[in-house]
């Protein structure tokens, strides 16, 4: 399970178990991977929480799709550029 990696490689590291330098940096690429990871977690859970519990207050708009779209890119964008990806969207042009 991850949470137990998270656990083991700073420990792996501080008691100097590991010598190469570059197993080292991958250790540490892979620790900082799962930081982000569990980030995300948290931050999920913490959006998704007031919606649960029934505390979430709606705002309506009206809004263009094209608009939507961008603001779904905007947040997708960063996600995808976290993991090294690409993020295509493609629209007909007569959606808004």
């Amino acid at each position: 399970m991850w949470t137990s990696r998270c656990k083991s490689i700073p420990e792996i590291l501080a008691e100097g178990m590991i010598t190469d330098e570059e197993k080292k940096q991958k250790y540490r690429r892979t620790m900082q991977g799962e930081s982000q990871r569990l980030n995300h977690l948290v931050e999920n859970i913490l959006s998704y929480s007031p919606i649960e519990l029934g505390n979430a207050r709606a705002k309506l708009e009206l809004l263009a799709v094209p608009g939507l779209v961008e603001r779904m890119r905007q947040v997708l964008q960063r996600r995808v550029a976290q993991e090294n990806a690409a993020l295509s969207i493609e629209m007909s042009d007569n959606l808004g």
